[in-house]
Parts: C-alpha cells; sequence; structure tokens
C-alpha cells in the first residue's frame, strides 16, 4: 500500500487589493480543497466542500482567527497532506487539522488567484505498511 505525502510551504504577502487570496490543491478535476487568505477579516477559510468523492470525507468550511493577517499583510503557511489528513500550520503558531480523503492519485496540481508572494510544492511518495 502506498501513501501520498505532500508539504506545500507557501510564503503570502497581501495583494494590493487587500481583498483575498485563494489557494486551491486540486486532486484530479472533481476533488479540491479550496485555502483562503481573507486579509482585513484576519481569517483562513479552508473550504473541503468539494474535496473528495469518499464518502468518508469531512465537506465542510473550516475558519481559523488569524488576526495576525490584518495587522502584518503577509503569512507563512506550511500546509501537509499525508493520506487521508490535512494539517495546516501559520507562521505564528495556530494550526488546523482536517480530513478529506483524496481518491484521486497524484499528480495533484496547486492552483493560485490573487497571490503576490512565494509558494512551493514537495512532493514525497512513501511506502507505508499495514499493521497486522
Amino acid at each position: 500500500m502506498r501513501a501520498t505525502t505532500v508539504h506545500v510551504p507557501i510564503g503570502l504577502t497581501a495583494p494590493e487589493s487587500g481583498g483575498r487570496s485563494v489557494i486551491t490543491l486540486a486532486a484530479g478535476d472533481a476533488e479540491r480543497a479550496t485555502l483562503a487568505v481573507e486579509w482585513s477579516a484576519g481569517r483562513l477559510v479552508l473550504d473541503l466542500s468539494e474535496s473528495s468523492t469518499d464518502v468518508r470525507a469531512q465537506r465542510r468550511v473550516v475558519t481559523l482567527e488569524a488576526p495576525e493577517l490584518a495587522r502584518d499583510r503577509r503569512v507563512g503557511l506550511r500546509w501537509f497532506v499525508d493520506g487521508s489528513v490535512g494539517e495546516l500550520f501559520t507562521d505564528s503558531g495556530r494550526a488546523l487539522t482536517h480530513r478529506f480523503y483524496p481518491t484521486t492519485p497524484p499528480p495533484w496540481s496547486l492552483r493560485s488567484q490573487d497571490v503576490a508572494g512565494d509558494v512551493a510544492v514537495h512532493r514525497i511518495e512513501a511506502a507505508v505498511s499495514r499493521a497486522g
């Protein structure tokens, strides 16, 4: 059995419009997790409503309050995906864990909208053994 591990380090600066920056991690055409940085509101919004076709997936929208976004106008994020679990960490120590069970194997794609800053993707495949 093989599990896919994805690490997405993200460094963002608020766009001139000051509105929001959007990053989408897409697994094929039907599965995607969308992260919106709402700069003025000081929050991160992770939309998992279309994250998987698997019935176990948590199809929801999760909000992480991060008031430093409005003040600093920049953020460093680290988004890890390991099999069905995703974790999002901010450079200020805030964290968000989510389950989304992507059924489409890599390669996955990363799309951005109104992003100023750097987005880099590191993909690692690792063998995983089952216990028992």
